[in-house]
C-alpha cells in the first residue's frame, strides 16, 4: 500500500552495460534497479573523499554505498604520500583513522554518528583506552556495536590499530548520552 507521503518514483534509462530486460527507478535519490523476475538490488556506488588515500586499482574499495548503507573497508592511518601517521602511538593512528571514516561517511551523504557498526584490529589490546580516547573525539549520542580484536600483526609492522566500519545514512541519534 503506497501513502501519499510516499516518495515521488521517477523513471530513469538504466546504463548500456545493463541487460536490456532490467528496468530501473530512482527511490530516495537512489537508483534501483530490477529484472523481470520482480527482484530489486539497489547498486553499488564508489565513495571517495581527496584527504583518503585510495588503494592500488583493481584491489578493493575504501567505502562502498548501497541504498543508504555505507561500508567502509579496514582504514589505517596513511596520510600524505601514502605515509603512516602515529608511528609508534595508538592514539594518534586511531585519530586519523576516525578522521578517514568520518571524511568517508560524510562524502557518503551521511555523518559519522550513522555509523552502527566498528571492527577494531589492534597489536597490543593494552593500547585500547587509547582507541576509545579518540573515538569519544568523534561519536556523539549512542555509539556504535563494536568488535575489539586483538591480532598479533597487521600488514605493516609500525601499524598498530585497524578500524572497519558500517553506517545507514540518516541513522544517528543524538539525543542519548551513550
Amino acid at each position: 500500500m503506497i501513502s501519499s507521503s510516499a516518495p515521488v518514483l521517477s523513471r530513469r534509462a538504466v546504463p548500456a552495460s545493463r541487460t536490456s530486460k532490467a528496468r530501473c527507478i530512482l527511490f530516495k535519490r537512489q537508483p534501483i534497479f530490477w529484472n523481470l523476475d520482480g527482484v530489486s538490488f539497489v547498486k553499488q556506488i564508489r565513495v571517495m573523499h581527496p584527504n583518503v588515500i585510495e588503494p592500488e586499482p583493481q584491489s578493493w574499495s575504501n567505502c562502498k554505498k548501497v541504498g543508504d548503507h555505507v561500508y567502509i573497508a579496514g582504514m589505517v592511518a596513511l596520510i600524505g604520500d601514502k605515509q603512516l601517521a602515529g608511528i609508534g602511538d595508538t592514539y594518534t593512528q586511531a585519530r586519523v583513522i576516525f578522521g578517514h571514516i568520518k571524511n568517508l561517511m560524510e562524502a557518503a551523504g551521511g555523518c559519522i554518528d550513522d555509523v552502527v557498526r566498528l571492527v577494531i584490529y589492534i597489536t597490543d589490546i593494552e593500547q585500547r583506552y587509547e582507541v576509545w580516547r579518540a573515538r569519544r573525539e568523534y561519536f556523539h549520542g549512542h555509539y556504535p556495536t563494536c568488535a575489539l580484536v586483538e591480532v598479533s600483526a597487521l600488514f605493516v609492522p609500525e601499524i598498530l590499530v585497524e578500524i572497519e566500519a558500517i553506517g545507514i545514512i540518516g541513522s544517528a541519534d543524538l539525543s542519548a548520552d551513550a
